[in-house]
């Protein structure tokens, strides 16, 4: 019953956590086609240009050539389009299984009781096996996240390659390297460019740094002259900066210029690309396994979970002990609209809250099963004290 309860989730908690299983094949799939648009108009120009001028000319070997060359060129376009038509589908085809898988839950949880309980059950273990490979992923843990979608059937659920790529550029970055970086950006340029990501520039802004590290002056200004005269005007001041390397050169001890020189410019661009990959695929810097747990920790977090008297707290209540104690503190406490005493003793809302004498609030009930077992005297659990079971007063609650 506990797997049952677990998948009564409403529709719209299922399509907000399930945003990145469409979004990232589709961001993939806009992508390839936009790549495959800007490669077919490069083709469509040059065979404008190995056109035949006309059929008139009396030099028909020339003609002959002329005709081969077009021939050949076509034949080129062709298994491109062929090739690019198949990365296509194959996007495609990954976008309707999960759509179909989907849909399918979807209908299934709109029934009450679920129409499949069994295959509502197997959709929740499969979720929990995503969120698994998810946060492996995103951790750089990848033989581990691989035997987890393969032994959880989920493979075709999940976007490792996405992931894969993203920590090879990550780690060419950390390498000093930044020609992954800059290849993806320009692959990307038209979308960075609407999110207002300084991630081009910045590598532009490193590369130029490291010119002059290496004391090629000349190539720096060069380089400087080539990627920074028609920047953006309010990135007109970094440039400025920039260009007084030219004349402090890298033994400067300003500490603006110190700040640019060091390793942790290289760090800050790995940790940067990493955040711009995940906003061009409209991806949340957390793990959905973070996501959810940090929301049923959330939902259950009280101000009794912090008590220093440890009596009242709940033994029952994961954020009430450790681990989760020092976990969720930095996490914002439950939303609760109406209150309800709970009964030290059950553990229970009271029904019939009724005083002891030192002021201590118990439900009748246990009260009652304690004196039945005590010969009609009942033990307050929290201080010690002693009564007889007359001794205690209703609450009236308002």
């Amino acid at each position: 019953m506990a797997g049952i309860r677990r998948t009564e989730t409403k529709q719209d908690e299922i399509v907000f956590l399930e945003h990145a299983l469409l979004k990232v094949p589709y961001e993939h799939f806009n992508r390839k086609y936009r790549q495959a648009q800007k490669a077919l108009e490069r083709e469509h120009v040059i065979l404008k240009e190995v056109e035949p001028a006309g059929t008139d000319t009396e030099d028909k070997e020339a003609l002959l050539q002329q005709l081969k060359a077009m021939q050949e060129r076509l034949e080129s376009v062709e298994q491109k389009v062929i090739s690019v038509a198949e990365k296509e589908m194959e996007c495609y085809d990954k976008i309707t299984t999960r759509c179909t898988w989907l849909n399918q839950h979807l209908k299934n949880i709109s029934h009450s009781p679920y129409a499949d309980p069994a295959a509502a059950m197997l959709w929740e273990r499969k979720r929990e096996d995503r969120m698994l490979v998810d946060y492996c992923t995103r951790c750089g843990f990848y033989d581990t996240a691989k035997a987890i979608a393969k032994d959880g059937n989920v493979e075709e659920y999940i976007d490792m390659e996405f992931f894969v790529e993203v920590q090879r550029v990550q780690d060419a970055l950390m390498a000093h390297n930044l020609t992954p970086c800059l290849s993806w950006c320009a692959d990307n340029r038209t979308k960075l460019k609407k999110l207002k990501c300084m991630l081009e520039f910045n590598c532009r802004q490193q590369e130029f740094v490291e010119l002059i590290r290496a004391g090629s002056f000349t190539e720096g200004l060069t380089y400087a002259r080539k990627h920074f005269s028609n920047v953006e005007p309010e990135l007109q001041e970094r440039v400025n900066v920039l260009m007084g390397l030219l004349a402090f050169g890298c033994n400067t001890t300003s500490v603006r210029y110190q700040k640019l020189l060091s390793d942790g410019q290289w760090v800050e661009l790995a940790s940067q690309f990493r955040r711009n990959s995940y906003l061009t695929h409209q991806l949340s810097s957390k793990s959905m396994l973070d996501a959810v747990l940090q929301a049923g920790m959330s939902a259950m977090k009280s101000q009794q979970c912090f008590d220093t008297d440890p009596h009242q707290k709940n033994s029952d209540c994961p954020i009430c002990n450790e681990p989760y104690n020092t976990l969720a503190r930095a996490l914002p406490f439950k939303r609760v609209s109406h209150s309800k005493l709970v009964c030290h003793i059950s553990r229970k809302p009271m029904g019939e809250p009724m005083m002891l004498p030192n002021g201590r609030v118990y439900d009748l009930p246990s009260l009652r099963a304690m004196a039945a077992a005590s010969n009609g005297t009942v033990t307050c659990p929290r201080t010690g004290d002693v009564y007889a079971i007359s001794a205690i007063k209703k609450v009236f609650v308002m």
